[in-house]
């Protein structure tokens, strides 16, 4: 009788939607770092009225650790675990163990200035749609990153996202509507 060869049921390169989520789970502890180093900056200043500032840092901090938390937890689910973030002169990146595979993650402090300064104005409440790309392939559009960020303004969506006022959307924002059909969790 010959030897069957045995082929694994999930193979071992890391597709691009894993890479996709750490890149995210990269950014958003990175973001977490400057929302809590800017928090204690206006805390320590000598603004007259500092605490509506502080206080909308820390609801932004939150729904990133929201979603930072719905991140990790899809990767446990797809085997990936990051085992050392390094942060050095030329950007940002990790190293990771993908269903028993080391393999490196890297971006460079250009890229990674833009993308979370994009996902801190996500966070504290601005609609984002201008700075998303529009002629990507459906495959590459970052969907879940248009939708409102969980928790802003005490739970009250931006003007001109999905679920605001319909007076605030005709208002104020464009007739295409952000996918809200897609999530990464």
């Amino acid at each position: 009788m010959a030897k069957r060869e045995r082929v694994p049921a999930i193979p071992p390169v890391t597709a691009v939607d894993e890479l996709s989520t750490i890149k995210e789970v990269l950014l958003l502890q990175l973001l977490l770092t400057v929302f809590d180093r800017d928090a204690k900056i206006i805390a320590e200043s000598k603004l007259k009225t500092k605490q509506p500032y502080v206080d909308l840092i820390e609801r932004a901090m939150d729904g990133v650790t929201k979603d930072l938390a719905k991140l990790r937890n899809r990767l446990r689910e797809h085997g990936i675990k990051i085992t050392d973030e390094q942060r050095d002169d030329q950007g940002v990146g990790c190293v990771y163990w993908c269903r028993g595979y080391k393999a490196s993650f890297e971006m460079l402090w250009h890229f990674v200035k833009a993308e979370t300064e994009i996902r801190m104005r996500k966070y504290l409440g601005e609609d984002i749609r201008k700075y998303v790309r529009t002629d990507l392939p459906e495959h590459l559009k970052p969907e879940w990153l248009l939708q409102p960020a969980p928790n802003v303004l005490a739970g009250q969506p931006p003007a001109g996202a999905p679920g605001a006022s319909n007076q605030e959307q005709t208002a104020n924002s464009p007739a295409v509507q952000p996918p809200s059909s897609q999530n990464f969790a």
